[in-house]
């Protein structure tokens, strides 16, 4: 069983409202191969304001909507009109999670390599605990090249006042 707390390379940098421990690397440059690819991959999505699942679910709505008997090329531009708005976000919280998910770890977690049901318990924490969200939506937001030196409250202020505007993209895809 692996306990991050007896591991000397990582600090722990929060305990969250269920007492779970949140560690990361002391040296962010000793990340893992595995774990830099997919920092890398969660970057360009952090990148283009929208996760993963979010943009595949989206285009895949749009392209099934035109493949259609009776194409809906309606719903397609109103995706399409999303996905360009979304240029204009300065940032989405989705896809600082999933970056911050790559970077720091619960105490049994292994380290060395992603996991999906790890990352399924972090984003179950992360919407009972308000506070533990921000924490990783500050430290996510500090790890990303474009975001790094606006103000924090710049990006506090933007990230409430998006909720509403990012509400529109769930009436094409269901909410996780």
């Amino acid at each position: 069983m692996i306990d991050n707390s007896k591991n000397s390379a990582l600090k722990l940098v929060h305990t969250d409202t269920m007492g779970n421990e949140w560690y990361c690397l002391e040296n962010v440059l000793d990340i893992s191969p595995s774990r830099g690819l997919s920092a890398a991959r969660a970057d360009r999505y952090a990148s283009l304001k929208i996760s993963e699942p979010e943009l595949k679910a989206l285009l895949n709505k749009a392209i099934e909507g035109l493949n259609s008997n009776a194409p809906d090329i309606t719903q397609a531009i109103a995706i399409l009109y999303e996905l360009k708005h979304r240029t204009e976000f300065l940032c989405e919280e989705n896809s600082i999670l999933d970056l911050s998910a790559i970077y720091y770890f619960l105490k049994d977690e292994n380290p060395d390599y992603p996991s999906e049901i790890h990352n399924r318990k972090k984003r179950e924490i992360w919407s009972k605990d308000e506070v533990c969200r921000g924490f990783f939506l500050h430290m996510g937001l500090a790890l990303t090249k474009q975001f790094s030196t606006i103000a924090e409250e710049d990006l506090l202020k933007f990230l409430k006042e998006s909720l509403t505007v990012a509400e529109r993209i769930y009436q094409f895809i269901p909410r996780e």
